[in-house]
């Protein structure tokens, strides 16, 4: 399988807009289809550039990513992980020689395994997700960090599920915009990584909370579930975002499974334990090169 071939079982739409409000559009986003990996940014500081911001965490990931496709799954989590701290610290410099109080950005990246088909890493910072949509139901694979959802988790864990839904309602909360993570706020910071099934069939969205912020779940599963084709549901969801106001700038990225799943690749056994170990370690290590 060679590399312009072993992840053209998906296909992928991307789009990006400012919004009816904004003037500047500070998402960023990229498709890195040959090396499986898709990857939406959001840009914060308003005056303080923050299309920069996003556009240094997309432009630094893509460089460590792109020609990683014969390589480990954990030799490219281990690469995500070195250019995320790249990135903060480009935007931590950039930030303090332009004397800006603030200037960060969120991030949600997917990251096809290159052995094993049905499977993926995602990893987010802020509070851009990643949906998947599979047989008609929509899931929000990441968790926002927001004061917001914090809280809301904390209350579900007590048991007040009234209170823990009102406050993941972004309409309602006024916490729903306090991020507790981003890149390059602080001198560090800290990525969540998480693992996925990939089905045939599945439909994966990452997005901007520009798309959220304006439409409910239970919206983009409907437009979903009406629409056909990749592109039909962009085009649907774009349109419901303009319609609802579209206040933010908003990005998406559509991932669409092909009906079947190429077989898994045959590594060796010293393959796989060096892909363990670094998958073990890459959240432990902040390389400084």
């Amino acid at each position: 399988m060679n590399q312009t071939e072993q992840f053209n079982w998906i296909e992928s739409v991307s789009f990006s807009d400012p919004g009816l409000v904004r003037e500047e559009n500070e998402d960023s986003c990229t498709v890195l289809g040959e090396d499986g990996c898709y990857i939406v940014s959001d840009g914060m500081g308003g005056g303080s550039d923050g299309e920069i911001a996003s556009q240094i965490v997309v432009e630094t990931l893509a460089d460590a990513i792109e020609g990683s496709a014969p390589d480990s799954p954990g030799s490219r989590k281990y690469a995500v992980q070195q250019a995320i701290h790249r990135a903060n610290r480009t935007i931590r410099a950039y930030s303090q020689s332009h004397n800006y109080a603030q200037m960060g950005a969120t991030l949600v990246l997917l990251l096809l395994d290159p052995w094993h088909p049905g499977q993926a890493l995602l990893c987010h910072v802020g509070d851009s997700r990643i949906y998947r949509f599979r047989d008609g139901d929509l899931r929000q694979l990441t968790n926002d960090h927001t004061v917001g959802a914090e809280l809301a988790l904390s209350l579900k864990k007590k048991g007040g599920k009234q209170d823990a839904a009102l406050m993941m309602d972004h309409t309602n909360s006024p916490f729903s915009h306090v991020l507790t993570r981003s890149i390059g706020v602080s001198d560090n910071v800290l990525p969540e990584w998480d693992e996925t099934t990939i089905e045939p069939g599945d439909l994966l969205l990452l997005c901007s909370d520009g798309v959220t912020t304006m439409l409910k779940d239970e919206e983009i599963e409907q437009i979903f579930r009406d629409n056909a084709s990749t592109e039909e549901k962009r085009a649907a969801l774009s349109e419901r975002v303009l319609a609802a106001g579209a206040r933010d700038n908003f990005t998406m990225i559509l991932c669409q499974v092909a009906s079947s799943l190429p077989q898994p690749a045959n590594p060796t056994e010293e393959e796989l334990q060096e892909s363990k170990y670094l998958l073990k370690i890459a959240e432990e290590r902040i390389d400084h090169a």
